[in-house]
């Protein structure tokens, strides 16, 4: 019973979201036809523009969230991440997620207003959540390629490589992502733009001490001179020591880590066995006022507790 309405909620949420984007659309319909026009004319084709499906219905719905905070920012963050995927279309599926989940926890819970609430925020948030986990995988995956992208750029320019050629050979060498970022390095030069701006902008797509450490490396050696391929050298030896450290930290804290979960996964698969066992006893529970006011204060303790672990195992080095 609870399958069939939620099919008939996920059905009616969907067309009632396909009318808000037509609404939307329909806004544009003027803009549109005019510039459709002038392609026409710079192009001599007489073919009318179609809709290509969902693709062009999120594109549409996207373009009313480009000049908003959010889309710069996400946008920068699927940048990081890796992603080719527009801001504003990134903050527009979210949205339209978001709404789908409302609607259908508004019909689940028989329009229990603060759970469809609680539940439409958690997956409005829940792509970014994605977004920067697949961030901080990038990031670890990058650093430990680099120290050996920077010897094989000094081994390259001690035989008689230039420096722009040693980039090219590591672009080709490494797979995702320390190659394709070295590759956007060389198509920005070819572009016209400088080497020291092509460097910062590698620097504010991975934004890692360590890119920072080779980037300010890098622009100081090509203001005041030296061995740059005794300094790649010098450079990859300090990150493959930051690397051992943090291995060494990763493996003295682990056990921090494992206890912090297990205590913080504890009270959930406590009461999760207590409501099997006895649900009167938990179903009592969740119906009173004060049982609710306990839940809450829990909830927060456990907040607390999980951001002090976190504190004390995560040691920057």
């Amino acid at each position: 019973m609870k399958f069939t309405i939620a099919l008939y909620a996920f059905v009616i949420s969907f067309f009632l979201l396909i009318v808000i984007l037509r609404y939307f659309w329909s806004r544009q319909q003027i803009h549109e036809r005019f510039t459709h026009v002038v392609e026409m004319s710079m192009s001599g084709d007489s073919k009318p523009n179609q809709a290509k499906g969902l693709t062009d219905i999120v594109r549409k719905f996207g373009s009313y969230f480009e000049a908003t905070s959010w889309a710069r920012q996400q946008e920068n963050r699927l940048m990081q991440a890796g992603i080719s995927f527009r801001g504003s279309e990134f903050v527009a599926v979210s949205v339209a997620m978001a709404v789908i989940s409302l609607i259908l926890l508004l019909v689940l819970t028989k329009w229990n207003f603060w759970i469809a609430i609680s539940g439409g925020m958690l997956v409005l948030f829940l792509p970014a959540a994605i977004v920067n986990h697949k961030i901080k995988k990038r990031r670890v995956l990058f650093n430990e390629q680099l120290p050996e992208a920077l010897t094989l750029m000094a081994n390259s320019m001690r035989s008689g490589y230039s420096y722009m050629r040693a980039i090219d050979l590591v672009s080709k060498e490494f797979a995702e992502p320390l190659g394709s970022e070295f590759a956007v390095i060389l198509e920005e030069t070819n572009l016209g733009i400088t080497t020291e701006e092509a460097l910062n902008n590698l620097a504010k797509r991975v934004n890692t001490d360590d890119v920072d450490l080779t980037v300010t490396a890098f622009l100081i050696q090509r203001q005041v001179g030296g061995n740059l391929a005794e300094l790649l050298d010098n450079i990859a030896a300090t990150i493959r020591g930051r690397v051992r450290m943090k291995g060494k930290i990763k493996t003295l804290t682990a056990q921090g880590k494992v206890s912090a979960f297990v205590l913080c996964s504890l009270p959930f698969v406590v009461g999760v066995l207590m409501f099997l066992l006895n649900d009167d006893y938990m179903r009592a529970f969740f119906s009173h006022k004060l049982g609710m006011w306990m839940i809450g204060l829990g909830v927060l303790g456990q907040i607390i507790g999980v951001l002090w672990m976190r504190r004390i195992v995560n040691i920057n080095v």
